[in-house]
């Protein structure tokens, strides 16, 4: 792009302003250089020493020297979590025992580091810590998810070896409030240690403290933009003839704005003002991003710093009941997500991290909340390039109770700022939302304040108990943006909508509890429905889960890693459910506590995965019944509806078939273009047979096609079902096969080689509960278990007929349970075995007169011997045809 035609730019960039660390209220800022070829990592194989509670016994007093024999510690990868490498056991919420992890590494020093500040930077450690180099105590942090920099110059051994120490604790720091651990305590696994990464990098005298870009995109499409910058010094002597120097460089590497001006120490930034023609704007949909480079020039010209990173082009803003991206009304079809893997803990990779994101983008995801906590710096760096938009938020989840008390203010504040100070100038990142499920009391509303002006280019919200937010509606903060209510049922919803001032997003909604999801489809559709919903957030991406090395064992206590501490609390667990993946290894979700994913904790999609994948698509299509005229060509006028906020489906295809079972008949593909949110009538002529039988089904099946080809969405459509009754009773008669019925009402099958089939008449009256099912059993709502009940025949009669046998049964079903013997079923069975030995069955039943419960599911049903392992369907499926669930039924044959 030349620079001569593009004059304006809005750059939002994640450089990023923190504060060193040497106390939790310290002012001194470095921007946190990341460039690979600037840096030295750290990471890799530490010793480390286990101990119980925090004192430090007698006999590790001297284990910060650097001649201390750590023989017998043991290793541990950084980074990684204690429990993920058989250090500690997992536990969960705030039931976290207290202990402490004892750190060593040693690293050389580098000449190229004489004259320059040496910064370690610590990405994020569970849950306080303390650094030590050479014996030196250097500083200490306690906010888990927040990162921290330490100038450690001073105390570098610059003839040889150094040695880093750091002891990382489960409690708070003592110069903190007793429990401010806790608000690093979730509904999910409590994981210790060291998570992510821990760099050196050097600095000059001079160097940048602060970078922060702020844009407005005009109703032209055009930006204006602002760039501050702040530089600071190590000594103050330095204040001569420095300059910064700011560029922005398009894809294809022109300079599209350059700025240089003079450093002044005596003002705290310096502004940078710019105005760009019609940029390449970013959006979820549109991820264009760019190269910012700001350098700082010396006295002589060298370049004293130089840092780049990619940035992109757009604003946000809550305009009435709208949340606009450069000025264009956005939904939300999100996803909480939590920063967890059952092997590598809260040090996920890299791979994994674009794997998941793959996976949301193809089931129609554009937004994550981070749940509950500010993530990895990669983690914002995908998602400006892959296009998501990101609810980023401020870490206090557990710990309610301190919210009254004033000593815990400044905590919330330093987390608010180390949080908005890392992850501002992200594209991706468009909303703030603040805490978790906390109470509204006059320190939370502090930190709205802070958060407001720490940063007002973005909205904000703080995310509520649905209880809580019906309780303050008309009192809550008027520093927020949006309101974020968590699990109201669709009609309270819209009762509050009436009420309110501002728009809503739902943060969590549908709670993926075990396989219940049933809400969601009503839930999205009001929210598509509703003006006043910007869009929701559903409760969530992954389940919870720890990668345990046996399968469970009912209630064993199982010594789930190596016995390598002296604690009891550290050792074992009561394990109550899993979720296999072979004989020796299984995923640990806390029981239920954990298993409410869209995905298992392997990433491996659930049934609810493929709802969220059809309800969320971005290209809808609407068509449900057609009509067609046999043996000759038939139009079919199909309604496809692009959801997409900025872009039209210009590259997209829509692919049709005419099927027969297994057969295609007729096919083509016909280009789409609506534009954004617009409906377009797509036109399909499709030639269909004329003499069908009545086995012979038809459907028509539309697949959805972008740009690459790839999939996105499908439907099925049945023209004409089919009639089998004919067909059967044509079948020749197999004269390998014996069919008996007993007097037990036990069907039997088997041919000369082999028992095909021997099962009762069992009548089915529900199914496995869902976790969510289970936690609804009341004395007055609760479902029929168990759902198998055998049948008992009180008459039975056979009756050769010239059609084959015939076999009448009186039965009744019934729970075998004197307490719930009223719960039952009674009816008649007929069975005709043809001559041609094909089965007809039909059966007239009823419930007891008095039975109470619900009936999840109810029929006659068979059990089938284990060496069936693969199925045809034919009609609607493979998945659950439940309530709520009918969106990924696909009516048709397959496998």
């Amino acid at each position: 792009m030349n620079s001569k035609h593009m004059r304006v730019i809005y750059l939002l960039v994640g450089f990023l302003a923190v504060f060193c660390c040497k106390g939790l209220d310290a002012q001194l800022r470095f921007y946190p250089v990341r460039d690979q070829m600037l840096t030295e990592s750290l990471d890799g194989t530490w010793k480390i020493k286990m101990i119980a509670g925090q004192v430090i016994p007698d006999s590790l007093s001297n284990w910060l020297d650097l001649s201390y024999d750590t023989q017998n510690w043991q290793d541990i990868l950084v980074p990684g979590n204690l429990e993920t490498q058989g250090l500690k056991m997992p536990e969960y919420g705030a039931d976290l025992s207290d202990y402490t992890g004892l750190y060593r590494r040693k690293f050389d020093y580098n000449p190229s580091w004489k004259g320059r500040h040496v910064i370690l930077r610590l990405d994020g450690v569970n849950f306080s810590y303390t650094i030590y180099l050479n014996g030196h105590k250097v500083g200490d942090w306690g906010s888990s998810f927040n990162l921290c920099q330490f100038d450690i110059t001073p105390y570098l051994n610059k003839g040889g070896k150094n040695l880093l120490c750091i002891q990382v604790s489960t409690r708070s720091l003592p110069t903190q409030p007793d429990n401010t651990w806790q608000f690093d305590t979730n509904d999910d696994w409590s994981l210790s240690g060291i998570s992510r990464d821990v760099t050196l990098f050097t600095l000059d005298t001079v160097y940048l403290k602060d970078v922060t870009f702020t844009t407005d995109i005009l109703e032209n499409k055009d930006a204006d933009v602002k760039v501050d910058v702040q530089v600071d010094r190590f000594k103050p002597t330095h204040t001569q003839n420095y300059q910064v120097e700011v560029s922005l460089v398009d894809p294809l590497n022109n300079h599209v704005i350059d700025f240089r001006k003079a450093c002044t120490f005596n003002k705290d930034t310096i502004h940078f003002k710019a105005k760009l023609k019609t940029p390449s704007l970013w959006t979820a949909e549109t991820p264009n991003l760019y190269r910012l480079e700001v350098n700082i020039i010396g006295p002589t010209g060298q370049v004293i710093q130089r840092t780049h990173q990619k940035v992109g082009i757009r604003s946000v803003r809550v305009d009435g009941y709208n949340l606009k991206v450069n000025n264009v009304p956005i939904k939300l079809h999100g996803v909480c997500l939590s920063e967890i893997n059952p092997k590598n803990g809260r040090a996920l990779k890299y791979k994994q991290r674009r794997q998941q994101l793959k996976m949301m983008k193809a089931a129609g995801i554009n937004f994550i909340r981070t749940a509950h906590y500010p993530f990895s710096p990669d983690f914002y760096d995908l998602t400006d390039e892959m296009g998501f938009y990101i609810c980023d938020e401020v870490p206090f989840g557990f710990g309610d109770h301190n919210l009254k008390d004033e000593t815990y203010l400044p905590q919330l504040i330093t987390r608010a700022r180390a949080t908005i100070s890392r992850d501002k100038n992200h594209p991706a990142v468009i909303i703030w939302s603040i805490g978790n499920e906390n109470p509204y009391t006059p320190i939370v509303e502090k930190v709205i304040q802070y958060v407001k002006q720490k940063d007002p280019s973005r909205p904000r919200g703080l995310p509520q108990r649905g209880s809580d937010y019906l309780r303050y509606q008309g009192r809550q903060s008027p520093n927020v943006d949006i309101y974020m209510p968590h699990y109201l049922d669709v009609t309270s919803l819209n009762k509050s909508l009436q009420k309110t001032d501002k728009p809503l997003i739902l943060t969590e909604y549908a709670h993926s509890l075990g396989l219940a999801m049933d809400e969601f489809e009503q839930q999205y559709a009001n929210i598509l429905k509703q003006p006043r919903i910007i869009g929701g957030s559903i409760w969530c991406w992954t389940d919870q889960a720890m990668l345990i090395s046996r399968p469970p064992n009912g209630l064993e206590s199982v010594n789930r890693f190596n016995e390598k501490v002296n604690h009891p609390n550290l050792k074992q667990t009561q394990v109550m459910e899993g979720i296999q993946i072979d004989q020796h290894h299984y995923l640990d979700n806390n029981g239920n506590n954990g298993a409410d994913g869209i995905v298992y904790g392997d990433g491996y999609p659930q049934e609810d995965y493929f709802l969220v994948r059809k309800i969320y698509a971005p290209v809808q299509i609407q068509a449900d019944h057609l009509n067609f005229i046999p043996g000759q060509k038939s139009n079919f006028t199909i309604d496809v509806t692009n959801r997409f906020d900025f872009i039209s489906l210009h590259g997209y295809q829509l692919k049709w078939q005419i099927v027969n079972l297994k057969k295609t008949i007729d096919q083509g593909k016909r280009w789409l273009d609506a534009p954004a949110n617009h409906t377009q009538k797509v036109t399909i002529q499709g030639w269909l047979p004329e003499h069908l039988t009545a086995a012979q089904p038809l459907a028509l099946h539309l697949m959805v096609l972008d740009p690459q080809g790839k999939q996105i969405n499908e439907k099925n459509i049945v023209l004409k079902e089919a009639d089998f009754t004919k067909q059967i009773r044509d079948i020749k008669a197999n004269q390998d096969l014996q069919i008996s019925i007993s007097k037990t009402a036990v069907l039997e099958i088997q041919n000369k080689k082999q028992q095909l089939l021997k099962s009762p008449l069992l009548m089915r009256v529900g199914r496995k509960q869902t976790i969510t099912l289970q936690a609804q059993t009341s004395k007055n709502k609760f479902n029929w278990q168990p759902y198998l009940l055998r049948p008992k025949v009180d008459h039975f009669k056979k009756i050769k007929t010239d059609s084959g046998q015939v076999y009448l049964l009186d039965c009744h079903w019934a729970i075998d349970n004197d307490s719930f013997n009223h719960r039952g079923f009674k009816g008649v069975v007929q069975i005709l075995i043809g001559k041609n030995n094909v089965i007809e069955l039909s059966y007239k039943a009823q419930p007891y007169k008095g039975a109470t419960g619900s009936l999840l599911a109810c029929g006659l049903t068979l059990l089938l011997e284990k060496q069936y392992q693969t199925f045809d369907y034919l009609g609607q499926g493979p998945f659950s045809t439940t309530v709520g669930k009918k969106p990924i039924m696909k009516m048709g044959f397959g496998l």
